[in-house]
């Protein structure tokens, strides 16, 4: 299955030959709205200590995989979400479908498969207390086959709440967040004939039963990802319509508290991700690899950047208290590794692969737990994969001081 990062920059490289290069510059019709910008962002130095915390490393082995890991009859797995104690996975092939592990389980069960046979790839899963939410493809490579299926955990009742293979209409999929039993989506609607893009966020609220186009953005940007909280949806933006234009591209807020949207002329990237009343994005655009990351408190106004190490960081998640990612060809060991940052203080602790053929996949900080997959000969046909639950606590205690550089012998 192609990672969802590869196809969303595929369904970007089909956008842009599409779409026509003599376009206007940047529109964006906040004029219908009112505007209210939140707190100003002020920027704060990460702050500083006497004695500075050393960062630390976690050489990861197969004792350590068999204290904190359990094997899956899976091969490589494509999406892991942690929910209230609960692991979801998504499986291809003959075990096509959602599976989770129930807390202090050991055995995966099957919870949800695509209604039709035509469903054939799950490519993306959203799971909270109550809803659980499949963006389904019947081809990896149909940008515009898909649709969205939601499956209510508590009646076990499963829904179409999108159904566009069937509509077959020049609507492309782009991203979905879940927030309660509301569902938000970002859509793209092919306008080759027209110098700007339609990029529409839809609502559903799957308990009622209604859905409703939230907001319709033409511009001459594509808007691509999403992040929620319970009191703003975060918008990125993608790249211009203009393959010249460089300009950063600025980030957008919608405020569900006072239903208006806000651009945030000064603040600019993509990537976004919102949790614990923070929110983070790259400063980088889309189709650059990130370098910095800025995290935004809500409640104070502060803002304060983080150095992102890695060739090709990816699958970043965040948390209260951490930033975490991974990066496959992490150049300092050679090996695949998996980073986890304070958002205090910078400390960081860099997990090494034991080997090439072990390979990091989806970590993420949850309830003072590390939760992330490794999947053991990862560019074989005998690909087996392990998900681990490590608490924050143990794995500090695990891991080592990297040398000090002051004590180093020249």
């Amino acid at each position: 299955m192609i990672p969802y990062n590869r196809r969303i920059s595929f369904f970007l490289f089909i956008l842009t030959s599409l779409l026509l290069s003599s376009c206007s510059g940047y529109s964006l019709p906040i004029a219908q709205l009112p505007t209210q910008l939140p707190p100003e962002p002020t920027v704060e130095p990460i702050p500083t200590f006497e004695t500075p915390p050393r960062d630390a490393v976690l050489n990861w082995s197969a004792e350590l995989s068999e204290s904190y890991c359990k094997p899956t009859s899976f091969g490589r797995f494509s999406s892991l979400v942690y929910n209230s104690g609960a692991l979801y996975s998504v499986q291809s092939g003959d075990s096509r479908g959602v599976w989770r592990l129930p807390p202090n389980e050991s055995q995966w069960e099957k919870v949800a498969e695509p209604l039709a046979a035509d469903g054939k790839f799950i490519e993306s899963l959203r799971v909270n207390d109550n809803w659980l939410v499949m963006l389904i493809f019947d081809h990896p490579m149909h940008v515009q086959g898909w649709r969205v299926e939601a499956l209510n955990l508590e009646t076990n009742e499963q829904q179409r709440l999108v159904d566009n293979i069937e509509a077959n209409e020049n609507i492309i999929y782009l991203d979905m967040e879940l927030q309660g039993d509301l569902l938000y989506f970002l859509t793209h609607t092919v306008t080759a004939n027209s110098s700007k893009q339609l990029s529409t966020i839809h609502a559903i609220n799957m308990a009622e039963g209604t859905q409703e186009s939230l907001l319709s953005l033409e511009s001459d940007l594509i808007y691509n990802q999403l992040a929620v909280s319970e009191k703003y949806l975060m918008i990125t933006q993608s790249v211009s319509s203009k393959p010249e234009d460089d300009d950063p591209l600025p980030i957008l807020f919608f405020s569900f508290e006072s239903n208006q949207l806000v651009e945030l002329m000064d603040v600019s990237g993509s990537n976004p991700l919102m949790a614990g009343g923070l929110a983070a994005w790259s400063e980088q655009r889309s189709d650059r690899l990130p370098e910095t990351y800025k995290i935004f408190d809500f409640e104070s106004g502060l803002s304060w950047p983080l150095l992102i190490q890695g060739e090709q960081p990816s699958s970043f998640d965040l948390s209260r208290e951490y930033l975490v990612w991974i990066d496959p060809t992490e150049p300092t060991n050679a090996y695949p590794a998996v980073f986890l940052m304070s958002l205090d203080d910078g400390h960081k602790l860099t997990i090494s692969a034991e080997s090439l053929d072990l390979m990091p996949q989806f970590p993420q900080v949850r309830d003072d737990v590390l939760i992330l997959g490794f999947v053991k000969n990862f560019f074989t046909l005998d690909a087996q994969g392990m998900i681990c639950a490590i608490p924050l606590e143990e794995l500090q205690a695990l891991s080592q001081p990297t040398p000090d550089p002051a004590q180093a012998t020249p």
